[in-house]
């Protein structure tokens, strides 16, 4: 008995988009994922399955340079992930996740944060701590764009606390000069031209309740910014949301000047010493000239018909009219930072391939 699978692509041409890029084969990463991201570096996935709308059931991670990977994390039992972040430098994935304690006095919760090392394919638990739920606890977790090193936040009722996942990732510590820095005024304030951690005064605000105001006339202003005031106000600060419980918190880089004394984190230890500032670090444009696109396809198999998505690589120009057929059937995908790689899964199998040009 004869059978026969259609697949009907059409709508890109792909002769000139295939003279400025070429796709590298399909290549398989990981049996199972529901969501998958890349290192800033690209040469490492974390990847992750869940159950329809459940949390996180396993993490896993990947190196397209050893083209070996593993499942390293799985849950205990009512423990989820809060935050998931790759450091820079060596690829390391940290966790942050929390689990309810049953048996004690008053309701717990248990916080642990996790270094999933994409080298070795091991994890370890680098921190872990029970908070009673009424402390209104959470974590925070900064990585440095260029060094395998973060600022880890504890925010809570009592009080907030500073540890530092020291350079390599290989422990968290906490960092009292930085938890004593938060008594003057002083708080993280963005990353150096080094990939350092600088503490600052006047750089996080926390909004609850009322229309404020901020002048921005001391900060380094966002590319959007039309002017020096941002308003906030409306439905999103009314009475109703407050009494939620609901804060909003955000940062702002104060405008240091060249040279002017600030704090910096040493990777290493998480102590402060005085520097004089060196300026903000700075993303390099990647000059990408490529988006990668899904299209709803049909499938035909004797006299059924069937809907799937087809990705592609093609200019980044509205409705393009040249594309490279990167997958016939792709049912999510994620690409890398710099567009070099894009990961996808087919029927929850995950695979990659790379872009040279």
């Amino acid at each position: 008995m004869r059978t026969c699978l259609v697949v009907i692509l059409c709508g890109f041409t792909l002769l000139a988009v295939a003279q400025e890029a070429k796709l590298g084969v399909p290549t398989f990463a990981a049996q199972r994922a529901t969501v998958a991201e890349w290192n800033p570096e690209e040469t490492c996935m974390a990847y992750g399955w869940q159950d329809k709308e459940g949390p996180l059931a396993e993490v896993g991670v990947y190196n397209t340079l050893t083209g070996k990977g593993k499942v390293l994390w799985h849950p205990a039992l009512g423990e989820r992930v809060e935050q998931a972040v790759w450091t820079a430098g060596r690829p390391v994935r940290i966790l942050s996740t929390v689990q309810e304690v049953a048996g004690r006095a008053k309701p717990t919760v248990l916080r642990s944060i996790y270094a999933l090392d994409a080298v070795t394919l091991e994890a370890r638990k680098l921190w872990s701590q029970e908070f009673e739920k009424d402390g209104e606890v959470s974590l925070e977790i900064d990585t440095s764009p260029s060094l395998a090193h973060a600022v880890v936040t504890l925010y809570s009722k009592a009080g907030n606390s500073i540890y530092a996942l020291v350079l390599g990732a290989t422990g968290l510590v906490f960092s009292r000069d930085a938890t004593a820095s938060l008594a003057d005024g002083s708080s993280f304030s963005g990353w150096s031209k080094d990939g350092t951690a600088i503490f600052g005064k006047q750089n996080a605000f926390f909004l609850n309740r009322q229309k404020l105001e901020l002048d921005l006339s001391q900060f380094v202003a966002a590319k959007t910014a039309q002017q020096n005031t941002i308003v906030l106000d409306g439905k999103a600060l009314t009475e109703d949301f407050a009494a939620s419980g609901v804060k909003i918190r955000f940062r702002l880089q104060p405008n240091y000047e060249m040279g002017a004394s600030v704090l910096e984190m040493v990777p290493g230890n998480g102590a402060l010493r005085p520097v004089k500032f060196r300026g903000y670090f700075e993303e390099k444009e990647t000059g990408y000239k490529f988006q990668w696109l899904p299209k709803p396809e049909q499938l035909k198999y004797e006299q059924s018909w069937g809907q799937t998505n087809s990705l592609w690589l093609a200019e980044a120009v509205e409705n393009p009219q040249r594309a490279i057929l990167v997958a016939p059937q792709a049912e999510a995908f994620w690409p890398a930072p710099r567009q070099n790689a894009v990961a996808y899964t087919v029927n929850s199998v995950l695979f990659f391939r790379t872009v040279t040009r």
